[in-house]
């Protein structure tokens, strides 16, 4: 039998909010330097850290993502808002592990 992409599973550590905090700041970074997300406001990257305690660095980075998609979908309906706290709070919380 063959084995598959999912066969085995693999434990991962879970991050500590230091590394949590550095990727949100690092990834707000990197997303600014594209410019999609030149206009997010009141980031407050510790908070964000601390209501993500499960998250691995991929979930953190597919928050990013999401946030993206949003930002490009409002652009292009002409609905285009500030990317704020209370925006990425409830991106988090559809996904919450």
């Amino acid at each position: 039998m063959r084995s598959r992409r999912f066969d085995s599973q693999i434990h991962m550590e879970k991050t500590k909010h230091n590394e949590r905090l550095n990727i949100f700041a690092g990834d707000h970074k990197k997303s600014q330097s594209t410019g999609y997300l030149e206009n997010i406001t009141e980031f407050d990257y510790n908070y964000l850290a601390s209501i993500t305690e499960n998250f691995t660095g991929a979930d953190i980075k597919k928050v990013f993502q999401i946030a993206i998609n949003n930002y490009i979908l409002g652009k292009l309906n002409n609905s285009v808002q500030n990317i704020n706290l209370d925006q990425m709070i409830k991106i988090i919380h559809t996904f919450k592990l």
